[in-house]
């Protein structure tokens, strides 16, 4: 053995024998109530930075071998975690087990099911179980004067912080229920009706969440170029006459049901309006309509884990939507679609690291209400894939406390791969005309360098139509990303000390993203390319359970060089709940 290897192994009994070492002798000399729970974790933290992965096991078998108390298996949990272990759970429990009073082990538990866990989402409702009995706890703790500790406030803080971290994406609570017991004639009120509503406008090349706008375009001048209309090419200024700036606006308002253990339930009504929208008559490529859309419906999710060993998330929808404005030659008339919507995710850790898969299913019955239009089905399937390696790499200064030293987010390397696939069907006198959009695309993001978060993500788009091959197209994208964060959730685990108007701000990032569009197959006319910088933040209160807003505002150029054509676009957002 070499000097260095011997060294090396020196240094790991050394760590063996002081992480032992250290949670026995603090048990031995302290009383439960004396022993700063939080201890635990911190002494974790510096194990998670410093050390590989199998050092860790090394270090979680050996103090698993002499654990006996509370304190012992809380850190044996947070270790395990570390790893993405699914029995880490069975250790928070028998942390609480050994020691009910304590509420911080309830914290710590409720983190975890929070953030660590779940399928892309929190563990809901057993992440608000244990956090609704930490806050119990801990009443019952200051309502005893011999019970209270230096660390409560502390305490109390990170309980707070993390109980408006999980309701953030639900909006302002309207109604509570009285749940968890803190004595004879004291209850906690858990939330169980929320209000979300919000806002946002831009100016932009695309409606709101259409991202292929080279591919719409192209799409528009092949068909009105094809023998179903002009039967001929167009001229540049023609083609130039496609290029028009949109103007989205769209406002939302959610009612959502969170009750005890039952499905969430959402009650949402939607509307948009979108200036230019689409082209109102073919023969002439230079007269657009305006897109109106009113959307209610209901929404249902439940996520839960299966032997605590996957996490899954299972949702639908259906949605009535009446929009005008889409129509060729008719956009005064109105269509009615009945959409109904399936989803699922899965989340399962690999070692460190994490497998994420997301499908989607949309069905859309759509009724023109015009007489010589017939209805038609839209159907929209999608699958996405991510592997999230969150495993230290020494010469990338990655450790284990790049993911799981964080409270609000994991941050790791995300790769992912995904497929969409819309295709809608319009009857036709001889036979159905099938449409087919198809996106291929995958990527990489690299977050937590320093401040930063890059991300990559290269796009390939295609279209075809069933009754005419000349309007087959296909593009090419590379998008991207650079985030920073000017302030960094991560910098304070309990309430943020600035506070204006009663609200704290809980991050802001500042975002540059950047494209190239490229032609594959069909016209290159609408080659492009854009840059941009965007503002995000996210503020809350605390008063009444918390509430959370997050806003957005940004400004874009993009240069269509063979067209000489540029655009200035701005988008805006603000919503209470998300």
């Amino acid at each position: 053995m070499g000097f260095r290897q011997a060294a090396g192994m020196r240094r790991l009994l050394l760590v063996l024998t002081m992480a032992v070492r250290w949670a026995s002798a603090a048990e031995a000399v302290a009383s439960p109530r004396a022993l700063n729970p939080f201890g635990a974790q911190e002494r974790a933290t510096e194990i998670g930075r410093r050390q590989t992965a199998g050092r860790v096991r090394q270090i979680i078998k050996q103090a698993a071998s002499n654990a006996a108390t509370a304190f012992q298996y809380c850190f044996i949990a947070e270790l395990k975690k570390r790893l993405g272990e699914h029995d880490a759970v069975k250790y928070y429990e028998e942390a609480i087990r050994r020691d009910p009073d304590e509420p911080a082990y309830e914290l710590f538990y409720g983190e975890y099911l929070r953030n660590f866990r779940g399928p892309r989402e929190p563990l809901f409702p057993r992440a608000e179980q244990h956090l609704f009995a930490a806050m119990a706890k801990l009443r019952r703790v200051e309502r005893t004067p011999a019970l209270r500790r230096e660390w409560d406030g502390a305490l109390r803080e990170r309980i707070q912080r993390a109980l408006i971290t999980l309701y953030e994406r639900d909006g302002l609570p309207v109604l509570r229920w009285r749940s968890d017991r803190v004595d004879r004639n004291e209850f906690i009120e858990r939330p169980w009706l929320f209000l979300s509503t919000g806002a946002r406008i831009e100016s932009a090349t695309a409606d709101l969440d259409r991202t292929s706008d080279i591919r719409d375009r192209t799409s528009e001048a092949l068909f009105t170029q094809s023998g179903f209309r002009l039967n001929r090419a167009l001229t540049e200024d023609e083609l130039r006459s496609l290029l028009r700036e949109m103007r989205p606006f769209e406002s939302l308002s959610r009612l959502r049901i969170r009750y005890r253990g039952a499905p969430t339930v959402d009650l949402f009504f939607d509307g948009r309006e979108t200036t230019n929208a689409q082209v109102a008559n073919f023969y002439r490529p230079d007269l657009f309509s305006r897109l109106k859309l009113r959307e209610f419906g209901v929404a249902g999710e439940r996520p839960f884990s299966v032997a605590d060993r996957v996490d899954l998330s299972l949702s639908g929808a259906y949605r009535r939507i009446r929009r005008v404005g889409l129509i060729e030659f008719r956009t005064d008339a109105p269509e009615l679609i009945d959409q109904a919507e399936a989803k699922g995710v899965f989340s399962r850790f690999v070692g460190p690291d994490k497998v994420n898969g997301v499908f989607v299913f949309v069905r859309q019955n759509i009724h023109p209400e015009v007489k010589d239009q017939r209805n038609r089905q839209r159907n929209i399937y999608a699958g996405t894939f991510t592997y999230q390696l969150f495993r230290p790499i020494p010469r990338l200064g990655r450790s284990l406390e790049q993911a799981y030293g964080r409270l609000f987010e994991t941050r790791g390397i995300d790769f992912t791969a995904g497929i969409l696939q819309d295709e809608e069907t319009y009857p036709g006198a001889v036979s159905d005309v099938l449409v087919v959009r198809r996106d291929h695309f995958m990527g990489v993001n690299v977050r937590g360098i320093g401040r930063f978060d890059v991300a990559v993500q290269p796009t390939w788009f295609t279209s075809k139509v069933s009754n005419d091959p000349s309007q087959y197209n296909s593009q090419y994208r590379t998008a991207g990303s650079v985030l920073f964060r000017i302030v960094d959730e991560e910098r304070t685990p309990g309430m943020p000390a600035a506070e204006v108007g009663g609200m704290r701000l809980a991050f802001l990032h500042l975002v540059m993203p950047f494209r190239r569009d490229l032609s594959r197959r069909g016209l290159d006319a609408y080659e492009n390319w854009r840059i941009g910088v965007r503002l995000y933040g996210k503020w809350f209160g605390a008063a009444r359970g918390g509430v959370t807003f997050l806003a957005h505002g940004g400004y874009e150029y993009v240069d269509f060089g063979r067209l000489q054509r540029h655009f200035h676009l701005f988008s805006a957002g603000l919503s209470m709940g998300f």
